[in-house]
């Protein structure tokens, strides 16, 4: 009969951040993206005037302040800002399986 045994490889050998680190680096991304979002809603208000850009604050907020932010850096393959201020890197989430089996 045959027995099967699981093996989980890390994809990163580096520790985890803690909490405070992990707190610091999303409160740091935060201000930037909302320097990308006034960016965003400067120029928008001198392309359409300031009504329809009052009308749509909050899609621009949520959207290109947010998005472009992460786009530019994490999209691009590089640090944001917050993880270079924090010194942390981001690690992927997938584990690979490999499976032995024994006859």
């Amino acid at each position: 009969m045959a027995a099967a045994k699981l093996v989980l490889v890390a994809p990163s050998p580096q520790p985890l951040a803690a909490q405070p680190e992990m707190m610091r680096d999303a409160e740091k991304n935060e201000q930037y993206a909302s320097f990308v979002y006034e960016a965003c809603r400067d120029a928008l208000r001198h392309l359409v005037g300031t009504r329809v850009a009052v009308a749509y604050q909050n899609e621009t907020k949520s959207f290109w302040g947010q998005m472009l932010y992460y786009v530019l850096t994490t999209g691009s393959g590089q640090q944001t800002l917050g993880e270079e201020y924090c010194d942390t890197t981001q690690v992927s989430l997938y584990f690979i399986f490999i499976f032995y089996a024994y006859f």
